[in-house]
C-alpha cells in the first residue's frame, strides 16, 4: 500500500477499523523506513516525533494506557533534547495531559495542564493562542473535578482574552463562552455532569 493511500484511509475511519489502520501504518513504517525513523526520533525529535502521533492515535482509539505511555516517552525525549519550555515540548506536555484527562486521571492531568499554562504564559505570553488553549484546558479539568468556581474564573479569563483578540464570533471564542456557561450551570446545580 502506498503512503498516500494509507493517509487517505486515516481520514475519519470507522472506530472498528482503527486497529487495522494502525497495523498497516506500523507495517509500512517497520518495513520501509526504520533507519530514517530511528534517526529522526533520536537525533531530531522536534522535527518528527513518532511517539506523539502514535499517542494521539491511541487516544482517539480510546487506548488511554498506550496513549499515556507514548506521550510520556515523547515528552521525556523532547525535554532532554529541546528543554522544558520549548513549544514542541509544551505540545507534548499538553498531549500527555489530554490523555490523562481522557482516561479520567484528573489529578495527573491537572498538574500537567497547570505546569504547561505557567510555562506557556512565560514563554509565549498570556494572549498567545496556545496559552489560551492551555487556560481553557485547565478550566475544563477543574470542571471535571467538580471545582466549578475555579473553572468559571479560568473560563472568564480565557473568554475575555479571546473576545479581545479573536472577536466575539470566532469559534474558539464561542467554545470559551460555552465552557463558561456549562461551568456556571454546574455551579448552580443545573446539569452538574456537563
Amino acid at each position: 500500500m502506498g503512503v498516500s493511500l494509507l493517509i487517505i484511509s486515516l481520514r475519519n475511519p470507522p472506530q472498528e477499523d482503527l486497529w487495522r489502520i494502525e497495523e498497516r501504518l506500523w507495517s509500512f513504517v517497520k518495513l520501509r523506513a526504520p533507519s530514517w525513523i530511528n534517526k529522526m526520533t533520536t537525533e531530531q525529535p522536534g522535527a518528527f516525533n513518532v511517539d506523539y502521533h502514535l499517542a494521539r492515535f491511541h487516544r482517539v482509539s480510546r487506548r488511554y494506557g498506550q496513549a499515556i505511555h507514548h506521550h510520556y516517552q515523547g515528552l521525556m525525549d523532547r525535554r532532554r533534547t529541546l528543554g522544558s519550555d520549548h513549544p514542541d515540548t509544551l505540545r507534548s506536555s499538553t498531549g500527555l495531559a489530554n490523555s490523562f484527562y481522557a482516561a479520567g486521571h484528573y489529578d495527573e492531568a491537572l498538574a500537567l495542564f497547570r505546569d504547561t499554562l505557567e510555562r506557556r504564559s512565560r514563554a509565549l505570553g498570556p494572549e498567545h493562542p496556545d496559552t489560551l488553549r492551555s487556560r481553557g484546558s485547565l478550566g475544563n479539568c477543574h470542571h471535571a473535578m467538580g471545582d466549578y468556581e475555579t473553572a468559571i474564573q479560568l473560563h472568564r479569563e480565557t473568554l475575555a482574552l479571546r473576545e479581545q483578540i479573536l472577536g466575539e464570533d470566532h469559534p474558539s471564542t464561542q467554545a470559551s463562552r460555552n465552557n463558561l456557561a456549562r461551568a456556571e450551570r454546574a455551579l448552580a446545580g443545573e446539569g452538574v455532569g456537563g
